[in-house]
């Protein structure tokens, strides 16, 4: 039990008044601040055992059982019910929303009075801003007395886990967006598949259900008894694309809804979405014990098994964060395009010696960091004037990372300094790019 700031204020009026009644030894004021004493005694007694009542309160959250995304409005129902026959007056109950929920209507917080077996329901409805697993942890509770002299708090351990999804741009709507390529692909192009390639395989007899297109007129012109017969070509090879993602302590840096590592998961799952089912598609991470990770992913499920898998991805601390390219220095071939995605580092020297290594047909390696002058100032802090927060960097970090990329550029790999919100444009951008060289 403690006091307000108005008991505060009684309770120092009172002993104020306490001592002047005994220094002028006056019977009236004597007998008037005995007579407050023992109210306000009274009070807090009365208060002390009101109290123990808290104990009986029930509480019971109920949240919609549904796949959640960032974005979707999440209804929270938080019921209190006092099984107990005392009235509780004042009570103040706050539910612990995290702060990567933003409250859209209602509120969850209120001061209500709560009679004897009685029910109160609080309705709020929020926004989660961030994919992974979300915990409402509890409920928090201060009680007051009528006159407000005195409070008390308590501690409700009520857990209730949320799980949120990425934010995703499906095939409709990265098929709108404006790619720019160079003229040289102006036009119209078919992406090249699995199937009939270009490179001479074999003749052989026409059978019936074969395409006519592929009937080869010379070979038929030059044969004994001018039977039909089609040229096949070489099946192209499916290609291997590489996702590495640095996600070192680095990676949790940006506001609630902006933070990298939640943004790249958004960026990739978005990708999967526009690449050919028959493209192998390796994953390489950090998992929560910073071992590396590697997932395969081939045919129609990869999207869902991805979205299960990158949900649950953090930064983790990591001294070497490049560890993760020695498996794609192992498995690349000639036609796997590389995307790696860090955070500007600066110790150049380690990666370009291993990107040197990793140098294949192409070019095929794409190398996006993830700058932090692409955040702009917080939507909550207006007073900030800084319209580019590349302003913010000292004189080291910009030069870290103009090193990077000067050296990158001098080595004929492909670079491009992005943020979090650009980065799904820019790997669509050199992935469609990539499909048109292979």
């Amino acid at each position: 039990m403690k006091l307000t700031a108005r008991g505060s204020v009684t309770a120092n009026s009172l002993c104020i008044l306490i001592l002047i009644s005994w220094i002028i030894f006056n019977s009236m004021f004597i007998a008037t601040s005995i007579v407050l004493f023992l109210l306000f005694t009274i009070e807090a007694i009365h208060f002390h055992l009101l109290s123990k009542n808290l104990k009986r309160l029930k509480f019971e959250r109920n949240v919609d059982q549904k796949p959640f995304f960032v974005g979707d409005f999440v209804n929270i129902n938080l019921t209190i019910k006092n099984m107990g026959n005392k009235r509780l007056s004042k009570l103040d109950i706050e539910d612990k929303i995290p702060n990567t929920f933003l409250i859209t209507s209602g509120f969850n917080r209120a001061l209500i009075n709560l009679d004897g077996e009685c029910t109160y329901k609080l309705n709020y409805s929020a926004i989660p801003l961030e994919n992974g697993q979300h915990s409402i942890k509890g409920i928090s509770i201060r009680f007051y007395d009528p006159l407000m002299l005195f409070w008390t708090s308590y501690e409700v351990d009520l857990n209730t886990v949320i799980k949120v999804y990425p934010k995703i741009q499906f095939m409709d709507t990265i098929k709108n967006q404006k790619i720019l390529l160079p003229r040289l692909y102006f036009g119209t192009h078919q992406l090249q598949k699995g199937g009939l390639g270009t490179e001479f395989y074999e003749i052989r007899n026409y059978n019936l259900g074969d395409d006519y297109k592929l009937i080869a007129w010379k070979a038929v012109a030059h044969s004994p008894e001018h039977e039909l017969m089609i040229k096949l070509q070489e099946k192209q090879k499916s290609m291997k694309l590489f996702i590495v993602i640095c996600n070192d302590k680095a990676m949790d840096d940006g506001y609630i809804g902006r933070r990298k590592i939640n943004k790249v998961v958004e960026a990739i799952l978005s990708l999967l979405t526009l690449i050919e089912e028959e493209n192998q598609v390796i994953l390489t991470f950090f998992n929560q014990y910073g071992k590396v990770r590697v997932e395969s992913f081939l045919g129609k499920d990869r999207f869902i098994r991805a979205l299960n898998i990158l949900n649950e991805i953090k930064p983790v601390m990591m001294n070497d964060p490049l560890k993760l390219l020695d498996y794609v220095i192992i498995n690349k071939d000639s036609k796997a395009m590389i995307i790696l995605i860090l955070n500007p580092i600066s110790n150049i020297e380690p990666l370009l010696s291993k990107l040197k290594v990793m140098k294949i047909k192409h070019n095929l390696i794409h190398l996006f960091i993830l700058d932090t002058s692409k955040f702009l100032p917080s939507p909550n802090n207006v007073s900030i004037e800084v319209k580019n927060a590349y302003e913010l960097l000292n004189n080291e970090e910009r030069l870290n990372i103009e090193k990077l990329y000067s050296a990158c550029v001098s080595k004929g790999l492909l670079v491009k300094i992005c943020g979090p919100d650009d980065l799904l444009d820019n790997l669509i951008h050199q992935y469609l790019l990539t499909r048109l060289q292979v």
